[in-house]
């Protein structure tokens, strides 16, 4: 699934980090977010990877981040991926220099 469908909607925290773990193939569509919990709320390597993933995409704007009821919500841009069009143009000119 590609992650701008997997963060159509607002979501928590944990399932947000599901969506990332799925767009990169860590998860199968079978799989859903409450299955993986635990692992979400533990300090482990894919979690911690998965996180600064998340934290990435937002401080480029590519997913927009809010104070939910009872926790942060994420969900995709809608100029999300014209942000990250515009950050692959930049990479691209700067490599070229």
């Amino acid at each position: 699934m590609d992650l701008s469908e997997g963060l159509t909607d607002w979501l928590d925290h944990d399932s947000a980090l599901f969506a990332v773990g799925r767009a990169l193939g860590f998860f199968g569509p079978p799989d859903d977010p409450s299955h993986h919990r635990l692992m979400f709320r533990t300090d482990n390597p894919l979690c911690s990877a998965l996180v600064d993933i998340l934290r990435r995409l937002v401080d480029i704007g590519a997913v927009q981040e809010r104070e939910g009821i009872a926790d942060t919500e994420f969900r995709w841009s809608p100029e999300g991926a014209a942000r990250v069009e515009d950050l692959d143009r930049l990479w691209e000119d700067d490599s070229r220099t």
